[in-house]
């Protein structure tokens, strides 16, 4: 009987270090998945290396929750640099527009996880003030003068037929249209409404309604990645999943209010 005892206590620690080992193993198979972010785009993605934070650092750790196998880490860079990392395959994946230059080197998904609604941001004592709030289609845009930041993918795809002026970041382009040396800025207004209040400025907006679907931020996986495609299947089920359930809207809504 002691013996049958003895030999069951060691057949279950045997099983128990099986079952340890086993999700060890398990977790150490979690494949990892490197994400590039624009360092400078707070309340969306904000700070430098592996201290990144924002609306779509949380948004994407809330998707992989849903995803078994992979881990995502989030690396913040200058944008345009964050996007030659992914095309040169020292980082996998970055959530953004689908733009015909990130799709030679990458594989999007469908599901969209942020979707700004842009406005076009302007100095009040601009001579052309008036003018600048009668903007109504696209095309009124060439009346303009234009600043963007390098790498504004979305800029580069439907601004590139105006005169647009191109600085290092957001912060530079709002000193432009403040000191009326560029008329206007066209961004998302969470986006600029941020970094104006971090500058202490305050600019009036126009709104854009006919540029309400034009920006779709979705993840895109270096083309190379194994698995690449499948994940992004997988990756669009659990975004899916999570708008049904306002998931992202709750986040956003979060990061707004701070």
């Amino acid at each position: 009987m002691f013996n049958s005892l003895k030999v069951t206590k060691r057949f279950l620690k045997v099983c128990t270090l099986g079952a340890v080992l086993t999700t060890a193993s398990a977790a150490a198979a979690d494949t990892t998945i490197r994400f590039a972010h624009y360092d400078a785009y707070p309340p969306i993605t904000f700070g430098s290396g592996q201290a990144v934070q924002g609306i779509l650092v949380e948004s994407i750790k809330a998707i992989f929750e849903k995803v078994d196998g992979y881990t995502p880490e989030f690396h913040g860079y200058p944008w345009a640099r964050a996007q030659k990392l992914v095309e040169h395959g020292e980082l996998d994946a970055f959530c953004t527009v689908a733009t015909t230059k990130r799709q030679e080197y990458a594989v999007f998904g469908k599901e969209k996880v942020w979707g700004p609604e842009r406005v076009a941001f302007y100095a009040s004592d601009n001579p052309r003030a008036e003018e600048i709030k009668g903007i109504s289609t696209m095309t009124d845009f060439g009346k303009f003068q234009i600043v963007d930041y390098l790498g504004n993918g979305w800029g580069e795809t439907n601004l590139k037929d105006y005169s647009v002026y191109k600085v290092d970041s957001l912060a530079d382009v709002f000193q432009l249209v403040n000191s009326n040396r560029s008329d206007i800025h066209v961004s998302p207004y969470a986006i600029g409404k941020h970094q104006l209040n971090e500058l202490g400025l305050d600019l009036p907006v126009v709104e854009l309604p006919f540029l309400e679907n034009s920006s779709r931020f979705v993840i895109g996986i270096r083309k190379d990645f194994p698995g690449a495609e499948d994940l992004i299947a997988k990756l669009d089920a659990a975004i899916s999943e999570l708008s049904a359930e306002n998931r992202f809207e709750q986040i956003r809504d979060k990061w707004l209010a701070s």
